[in-house]
């Protein structure tokens, strides 16, 4: 049988295809853990809001604790919306990266039906050649019979 001559394109497209898809699954870890971090923040933030109020109900707050809590506040705000902006950067790389994998893998299945097509045709070649081969040995069997047959009439 003739060898698929894209056979060595197929594996190197498929190894490809693979590598992308373990970054695209890195990139949805990193999204994951962003998430997390964002969510950490938020709760800190919350947590400090609900220790200011408790501080409030219990005295009135100085303007120094006040101007530290809101700089305190204002810093972890800064630090969620940073990781928000990481996680939606993250988020349209990780989507960027799967749309990869489904054109490698668009590709590899034209590969796939392209080495069908070729085992195929080759399968039919060879079982063209296996009749021929069997056609030719018949008539060869049928001219010895019919030489034989000659001789056998010819010497009697």
């Amino acid at each position: 049988m003739a060898r698929f001559r894209l056979e060595r394109l197929l594996r190197v497209r498929e190894r490809v295809r693979q590598l992308r898809q373990h970054e695209a699954a890195a990139l949805a870890a990193e999204v994951r853990r962003l998430e997390r971090e964002r969510s950490a923040l938020a709760a800190a933030r919350e947590q400090q809001a609900d220790g200011e109020r408790d501080s409030l109900a219990r005295a009135p707050l100085d303007a120094a604790s006040f101007v530290i809590g809101r700089l305190y506040d204002r810093g972890l705000a800064d630090d969620e919306a940073r990781r928000a902006h990481e996680r939606d950067a993250m988020i349209t790389a990780r989507e960027a990266k799967r749309a990869e994998v489904t054109a490698a893998r668009q590709e590899e299945r034209k590969l796939e039906r392209l080495r069908e097509a070729h085992t195929a045709r080759a399968a039919e070649e060879r079982a063209r050649d296996d009749e021929r081969l069997l056609d030719e040995i018949a008539a060869r069997g049928h001219r010895r019979r019919a030489g034989d047959d000659e001789d056998d009439d010819g010497g009697a």
